[in-house]
């Protein structure tokens, strides 16, 4: 582990210094003179320059995964502007597709999937909102270190509003997409399992290792052990999955003064109902008490059931609660 510190990932890092290519008339930038010094070193020469046409089909298929529409193509082909090819950029940049495509290549790190898998693949609810905050978050342009925070602790951090709802907290549903048994028979094998997924969705997608592998053995050449790995379980074993409420507090009180108006105004309306009720209660009563006195104690099997009950709703209501309590049979009756 003390020697696989030294490896170069594990380097803070540094500003090397832009090199100076034999011939750097290509170079637009010090990320050219890069390539271009890279290409020196094996005796190589840079490709020409693809012509518009080849240009926005490549961009377009890699920004955006979709071909270029002919009214694109003739918009570019038009455009003699000095900075056209930076437009083209930027206008392949705001658009939706483009979250729409690189959301799916983080959606492939961290497992999506909108079921738990294995044999009942139940529905996991509201994975479509991680789906939509991915791509909201690619086409927003969300600082990549925030990114990341809203995924690992996404509710302990401070919000990040979208059209009223906190987006931040959305970020923490990668943690569920784990393969889940909702029935295990052993449950403790069941969170193992669980946690050890997580941990290793978690370490590849943010750390580029396996840290599941230190689950049983400190790592052979990257320095990570046990203890790191139980360390992380120890965090993980310890919160809980939850249904979070995205949108702000204020919104659960806005409409508190037209509730309290209608909460008012309802006793007025229902009091002659419940008084009139209320004063037949007593006469009903006597009804029930007189016929629980003169029930059958075994139902009649030739007649049929609904006729040996009393019409009136109250009646008939204490005549099948007094009958059930008797365990008196009428299932069989029942049509």
């Amino acid at each position: 582990m003390v020697e696989g510190a030294k490896a170069w990932p594990f380097q803070p890092l540094n500003h090397s210094p832009v090199p100076q290519p034999r011939d750097a008339s290509w170079a637009r930038d010090d990320v050219d003179r890069f390539i271009l010094a890279a290409l020196d070193a094996h005796n190589l020469t840079p490709a020409k320059d693809a012509d518009r046409q080849t240009f926005i089909r490549r961009l377009w298929f890699a920004l955006l995964g979709l071909p270029p529409s002919p009214e694109d193509v003739r918009a570019f082909l038009a455009d003699q502007r000095p900075d056209a090819y930076e437009r083209l950029v930027d206008r392949a940049l705001e658009s939706v597709h483009f979250g729409e495509r690189w959301g799916r290549r983080w959606m492939d790190v961290v497992h999506y999937s909108e079921t738990h898998g294995l044999e009942r693949d139940s529905l996991l609810p509201f994975a479509w909102r991680y789906r939509d905050y991915l791509i909201r978050a690619f086409n927003a342009d969300v600082p990549y270190d925030r990114f990341v925070e809203e995924h690992v602790a996404g509710d302990l951090i401070s919000p990040r509003w979208h059209d009223g709802k906190n987006e931040a907290v959305i970020g923490t549903a990668f943690w569920r997409f784990v393969e889940f048994f909702q029935t295990p028979v052993d449950v403790k094998r069941e969170e193992i399992a669980v946690i050890d997924t997580q941990i290793d969705t978690f370490s590849k997608g943010f750390q580029a290792m396996t840290l599941s592998c230190a689950r049983c053995h400190d790592h052979k050449f990257d320095p990570m052990g046990d203890e790191d790995f139980y360390a992380m379980y120890g965090i993980l074993r310890s919160s809980r999955a939850a249904t979070h409420i995205l949108e702000a507090p204020e919104v659960f009180v806005r409409e508190n003064a037209v509730l309290e108006r209608i909460k008012s105004a309802v006793p007025p309306l229902i009091a002659p109902t419940l008084s009139s009720q209320l004063e037949k209660w007593p006469q009903r009563l006597q009804d029930a008490a007189a016929f629980i006195g003169t029930r059958p104690t075994v139902l009649e099997r030739e007649r049929p059931f609904a006729e040996q009950l009393p019409t009136d709703p109250w009646r008939r209501t204490f005549a099948l609660a007094t009958w059930a309590k008797k365990n008196v049979l009428f299932a069989q009756f029942l049509p």
